[in-house]
């Protein structure tokens, strides 16, 4: 740790008192989470405890011989750590060593008649998503003392601070729309966090690029969500059935069908979910799942659709016959109680984004939800954008797509594209507002045409077909939807 880094004074803190209150504490979470800087940090904060870092990952040596060279004997049960102060060996990357169950139910729960007072374990370890991974060891479960992924998520104040540091972004990169998307697709992982610098400053020297939106374009683009596998693992076929892939994808977007989650959930699923959320992937509040940041949805969209186009559209409005089309119309007379109740914003967002990965290829990432991010104008009081829905498709097609009902804001939302706007640092080639509305008729009623405006009208009650204004054109154009 020669370069500047944060201090995580509280973290660090925690985790001292954990140690002077038990032989055992447990780091576990996900990858790139910080445990083993943490381990670092805490021996130079700590300069009175003995700290052995021991790391299971480089070594050859079995964990009980590897331990041994140490002092501490599992299979003789024995101890030879002089006394006279207390003495704490951090085992990093424990996970490589989870199949030698005998070593850790000695070490952990056969200790405690032979292991000295003065002598503690840190025990750090991280949950990967691949199938083949062992499960954590059952005496861990007997570990009191633990700090898992809440634990190491950082928060803003401390990402603007990795954002600045030295080995941070370069100040000429610096740009403030750039900054507070790389802060909320990270969302306080740190590991994240780190890549995403890397790659930026590397795009930067490599190519040149120089201005706002173009590196935006390449923090949105494929190229850069690649790069995150050893944040969210390599293996893009877990869970692996169809099935899996369906429910996880409504409880994502908050189909009210599969909440609360308890109540749902098969062995399979219940199993897969598990391995998703210790890897960090996704999180559950409250019987919803979200994904564990805007990031790690980008990463896994590819894997949660798998069924993608063989090419992408030629152009935005082409894009959007397509989707339209595709929708489900029974999956929207299901969203509603009454005939002349009209679906809401969420079932359209859910609809729109399983249908975009339908006629998009495997290479075109789709990035929801961006709007949360840019700054309100000038003068104005910042506020969270709720209930809106918006879509930015890959680095190379940048191309913003908003939905909205029934009208709601179209002329605010038609202004974050233009110039000054909100969504101006995006520098989007085209765009497109896209307004369902429903009335007792279907039928298409007198609103205004824009070229970046799209409004479909349904009739309530049957969404079998709808009407579609694109842009200026004068005549609409009837789409049937997928039943």
């Amino acid at each position: 740790m020669q370069y500047p880094h944060l201090s995580r004074d509280v973290l660090v803190e925690k985790l001292y008192e954990a140690i002077i209150r038990t032989n055992f504490v447990l780091l576990s979470s996900p990858s790139g989470s910080g445990k083993t800087s943490l381990l670092t940090l805490f021996a130079r904060k700590h300069p009175e405890i003995s700290c052995a870092p021991i790391a299971f990952d480089n070594s050859t040596q079995d964990a009980t011989t590897l331990l041994s060279t140490y002092g501490v004997n599992v299979c003789k049960k024995a101890c030879d750590i002089p006394r006279g102060k207390l003495c704490v060996l951090m085992l990093d990357d424990c996970q490589r060593r989870y199949n030698d169950l005998g070593f850790w139910t000695c070490l952990i729960k056969g200790s405690t008649s032979w292991l000295p007072d003065h002598v503690r374990f840190i025990i750090s370890a991280t949950h990967f998503l691949e199938t083949d991974a062992p499960a954590s060891p059952v005496a861990f479960s007997s570990i009191q003392y633990k700090l898992t992924r809440d634990d190491f998520l950082v928060n803003d104040d401390e990402a603007y601070q990795c954002l600045n540091f030295e080995n941070g972004l370069p100040p000429q990169l610096r740009f403030p729309t750039l900054v507070k998307v790389m802060i909320r697709e990270c969302n306080g992982h740190i590991g994240s966090l780190r890549i995403s610098i890397d790659a930026i400053y590397e795009h930067f020297r490599r190519v040149g690029a120089r201005t706002e939106e173009e590196l935006l374009a390449f923090y949105l683009s494929g190229t850069f969500v690649e790069l995150m596998g050893r944040c969210f693992g390599s293996e893009h076929t877990t869970p692996a059935t169809s099935n899996q892939q369906k429910f996880l994808s409504t409880c994502l977007f908050c189909d009210p069908r599969c909440q609360p989650l308890a109540q749902q959930l098969s062995r399979d699923e219940h199993e897969c979910f598990t391995r998703l959320k210790k890897a960090g992937i996704v999180t559950e509040v409250g019987g919803y799942v979200w994904f564990s940041s805007p990031l790690a949805g980008r990463y896994y969209y590819k894997w949660l659709f798998p069924g993608r186009g063989y090419e992408n559209p030629t152009s935005l409005h082409e894009l959007i016959r397509k989707v339209i089309g595709s929708m489900s119309a029974s999956a929207l007379d299901r969203s509603v109680v009454r005939n002349d109740d009209f679906p809401n914003e969420a079932v359209f967002q859910h609809q729109f984004m399983s249908t975009l990965a339908q006629h998009t290829t495997s290479t075109c990432y789709i990035c929801p939800e961006l709007s949360r991010v840019f700054p309100t104008p000038p003068g104005q009081p910042s506020t969270r954008i709720d209930g809106k829905i918006d879509f930015y498709l890959n680095g190379s097609l940048r191309w913003g797509i908003e939905l909205l009902v029934n009208g709601d804001k179209i002329g605010e939302h038609m202004s974050r594209f233009a110039a000054g706007g909100k969504y101006a640092a995006l520098g989007a080639k085209e765009y497109v507002i896209i307004d369902f509305r429903g009335n007792k008729r279907g039928i298409s009623t007198n609103v205004a045409r824009k070229a970046e405006r799209v409004t479909v009208f349904f009739k309530l009650g049957d969404f079998s077909t709808c009407r579609c204004i694109f842009g200026v054109a004068k005549d609409e154009e009837l789409i049937s939807l997928n039943q």
